[in-house]
C-alpha cells in the first residue's frame, strides 16, 4: 500500500495501473486453479478460476501488450500443474487397486485422459478465443474514419504500434535499462512546479527502498530455496538431493516449494522479457513486477518465522511495515507534487546522485 510507484502511477492514472491490476487478478485465479485437482473436484468447478484467469488475461492484453508476458508465465504454470496431474496418473496406473488421500487409483486412471482433453479444449477457448474477442472489442471506442471496420481498425493499429516500437531510436533523459530498475538508478521525473527559489514541486516515480531493495534479497533467497529443494537443480551445484536437504532450516514442504516457484515464475514472466527489448525503457515498466516483489518479501518472512518466536516475528513484521510507512511519509512531497523545501529534498531525499526529484 505504501510503495512509492504504486501511489504515483495510480494517482496520475497511467495505463500501467490497469495491466498491473489484471496481472494480479490473472495470477490469483491461476494460483487458485493450481491448488485444485480434477481428481477430487468436479471438473466444472476447476473451470471457474481457469476461465476467470483467461478473461483477466484478455483484459490485461487489451490494456497493454505486456499482458502477453504474463500470459507466457501462466502457460508455464498451467502445464507444470498438468504435468503434476500426469505424474499422479502414472503412479496410479503403476499401483492399481490402491488409493492415495482417499482417492481410488482406478478413478484417477479413468479420469485423466478425458479430463485432460476437456481442460485443454477449455483453455483453447478461454486463453485464445476469449482474449482475442476481448481485444477486438476493445477497439469499439477507437475512431479511425479511414478504417471503418472494427477488425480492420484493430489490425491496422497493430501494424502501426509494432512499427513504432520496433523502429524507435529515441533517447530520453529519464530512461533506464532493466538492470537499473530494482536498484532504482533512474526514477522517471513526471512533473516540476515552481513556488519560490526555496520551495518547489515535483512528481517522481520510483519504488520504496525497503520494498524494492529488500525485494532483491527476497528473490535471491527464493531462488536459493528452490535450488536447495529441487533434485535437478541441486545436482547442477554438485550435490545430491540428500546433501541439499540435510539443512532443515531450508527444507520446504511441497506446498511451500510450489508457492516459491509460482512467485518466481510470476516475477520473471513480467521482468525477464525486458532484458531483450532494445528500444528505450523506463522504470515504470517494472511496475507489474512489484506485486510479486511484495509477495516474495512476505514469503521470505514466513520462512524466517520458523526460526523466531511469535513475539519476535510480530515485532519484525511491524517494524518493517512501520519503516515502509515512514519512508512513504518522508518522500510524499516528491511523489505527489506538494510544495517542499529544496534544501530538505537535497539533504534528506536525494539518496543517489542520479535521482532528480525537483528542478534545480
Amino acid at each position: 500500500a505504501f510503495d512509492f510507484m504504486h501511489f504515483t502511477q495510480t494517482r496520475i492514472a497511467t495505463i500501467d495501473v490497469y495491466i498491473t491490476f489484471f496481472v494480479i487478478a490473472m495470477y490469483y485465479f491461476m494460483y487458485y486453479y493450481c491448488s485444485m485437482s480434477f481428481y477430487d473436484t468436479p471438473l466444472y468447478k476447476t473451470f471457474v478460476p481457469l476461465g476467470l484467469c483467461g478473461i483477466c488475461m484478455g483484459l490485461g492484453i487489451a490494456s497493454k501488450w505486456t499482458g502477453i508476458y504474463a500470459g507466457c508465465g501462466l502457460a508455464l504454470l498451467f502445464f507444470a500443474h498438468l504435468l503434476r496431474r500426469y505424474r499422479e496418473y502414472l503412479y496410479a496406473k503403476a499401483h492399481p487397486g490402491k488409493s492415495t488421500n482417499g482417492m481410488e487409483h482406478q478413478q484417477i486412471v479413468k479420469k485423466f485422459p478425458d479430463y485432460t482433453v476437456k481442460t485443454i479444449d477449455f483453455c483453447l477457448t478461454f486463453f485464445v478465443l476469449v482474449p482475442a474477442v476481448i481485444y477486438l472489442l476493445s477497439y469499439l471506442p477507437f475512431v479511425d474514419n479511414s478504417h471503418p471496420g472494427l477488425f480492420d481498425r484493430m489490425l491496422t493499429n497493430q501494424t502501426s504500434m509494432f512499427n513504432y516500437h520496433s523502429g524507435l531510436e529515441a533517447t530520453h533523459p529519464y530512461s533506464s535499462s532493466w538492470y537499473q530498475w530494482p536498484t532504482m538508478v533512474r526514477p522517471i521525473w513526471y512533473y516540476s512546479g515552481y513556488v519560490t527559489d526555496a520551495v518547489k514541486e515535483g512528481i517522481s516515480a520510483f519504488g520504496n527502498p525497503v520494498v524494492w531493495w529488500i525485494g532483491i534479497l527476497a528473490f535471491i533467497y527464493i531462488l536459493y530455496l528452490l535450488i536447495r529443494n529441487n533434485a535437478f537443480l541441486c545436482s547442477l551445484t554438485g550435490h545430491t538431493q540428500t546433501e541439499c536437504s540435510t539443512d532443515t532450516a531450508t527444507t520446504l514442504s511441497h506446498r511451500e516449494y510450489a508457492a516459491a516457484a509460482f512467485l518466481a515464475v510470476g516475477y520473471l514472466a513480467q521482468y525477464l522479457p525486458w532484458f531483450f527489448v532494445t528500444r528505450i525503457t523506463f522504470i515504470y515498466h517494472y511496475f507489474p513486477s512489484v506485486p510479486f516483489v511484495v509477495l516474495m518479501i512476505v514469503y521470505s518472512l514466513m520462512q524466517w518465522k520458523k526460526h523466531m518466536s511469535d513475539r519476535t516475528f510480530i515485532i519484525v513484521c511491524c517494524a518493517y511495515a512501520a519503516v515502509a510507512f515512514a519512508l512513504f511519509l518522508l518522500f510524499y512531497p516528491v511523489l505527489s507534487g506538494q510544495p517542499v523545501d529544496v534544501d530538505f529534498v537535497i539533504k534528506y531525499l536525494r539518496w543517489r546522485d542520479t535521482w532528480v526529484l525537483i528542478s534545480g
